[in-house]
């Protein structure tokens, strides 16, 4: 089910748990009422936690060249920023 275009889902990063702060962020937003299905969520690798949707986001070694956290960060979020558009919804990072 879709939502009207000017819904916004705000979409926090934090640090993951007790992980140093250059290793781990997770993604995470509450699940809108108009929402999505669980298997939806769970496709897109997100886990459910309770009315949140949350995805971990480390750095990563690709076809031999390292991708730093940053980098790694900024890919999860504009692929979050398409896949709830296309949901027909607006993101706020907080």
């Amino acid at each position: 089910m879709a939502a009207s275009q000017t819904e916004t889902v705000a979409v926090f990063v934090r640090l993951c748990g007790d992980r140093r702060p250059d290793e781990c962020r997770e993604l995470s937003f509450r699940i809108p009422e108009e929402g999505f299905s669980q298997s939806e969520l769970l496709e897109a690798g997100f886990a459910i936690d309770g009315y949140s949707a949350t995805k971990s986001v480390v750095a990563y070694e690709e076809q031999g060249q390292y991708v730093p956290l940053s980098d790694s960060l900024r890919d999860a979020q504009v692929d979050l920023v398409k896949w709830l558009a296309e949901r027909g919804y607006a993101v706020e990072f907080k």
